[in-house]
């Protein structure tokens, strides 16, 4: 599967060391947690401060509008982007878990489809690769609010507007169209369709560089909803 974003790699200092042997601690990699960078008027701002060793905050991919992806670090490392955290009964999700950051604020609606594609690109061959289960996939608000929850007398926890639930609802039908079976059991809403339907008409058309053929795909995919 050949990308169609560009990829642009940084490093960061902004990583979690072992407190044995003090390199690198090492992600375990069993869980996607996506977030959305919220109301940046510069959104190079959040390049800068992940590698701003004062916050200490990073993740392992942001994703531009455009669909351009800037890369921290690799895979193997733990960085700072899930904070105080749970997931399914695990604390400290850093430890085991890749950070997506969306540009934009959710709020406003849906990503850019070239950010959708651009996060299906960038999940696709770590999902295989790392074997990570459809429901492992899961968002920072979600894995916050759990310890949250867990952890009524924390004070220090601020308040954060964090990723919207109807566009990760939206995401979360996408990534499963698209990279997990059973499809035609989902049942989609029609601005998830528009999404779904945009989406595999651009992946048929890069393949076959042929209009017919990838609106015959978009048929074929969409008809199992009926």
């Amino acid at each position: 599967y050949k990308n169609k974003y560009k990829e642009i790699q940084h490093w960061t200092n902004n990583f979690t060391k072992d407190s044995v042997t003090h390199k690198a601690a090492l992600n375990e990699k069993s869980v996607i947690v996506l977030h959305h960078t919220g109301d940046y008027n510069d959104p190079n701002q959040i390049i800068r401060e992940f590698q701003d060793t004062v916050k200490g905050t990073s993740s392992h991919v942001v994703i531009m509008k455009d669909g351009t992806r800037h890369l921290f670090n690799t895979d193997d490392y733990v960085l700072g982007h899930a904070g105080k955290s749970d997931f399914k009964n695990k604390n400290k999700a850093n430890f085991f878990s890749l950070g997506i950051e969306m540009v934009g604020d959710s709020r406003d609606g849906q990503f850019t489809i070239a950010q959708l594609e651009s996060m299906i690109e960038y999940v696709r061959p770590r999902i295989q690769k790392y074997n990570i289960p459809f429901d492992n996939i899961t968002t920072h608000k979600i894995i916050r609010g759990n310890y949250i929850k867990k952890h009524p007398d924390e004070k220090d926890i601020l308040p954060k507007i964090d990723l919207d639930d109807e566009v990760w609802k939206q995401i979360q039908k996408l990534v499963k169209e698209k990279l997990y079976k059973d499809i035609s059991q989902i049942k989609l809403t029609k601005e998830g369709e528009k999404m779904l339907g945009t989406i595999t008409y651009q992946d048929g058309y890069r393949i076959t560089r042929n209009h017919n053929s990838s609106l015959a795909l978009v048929e074929a995919v969409l008809g199992d909803h009926g």
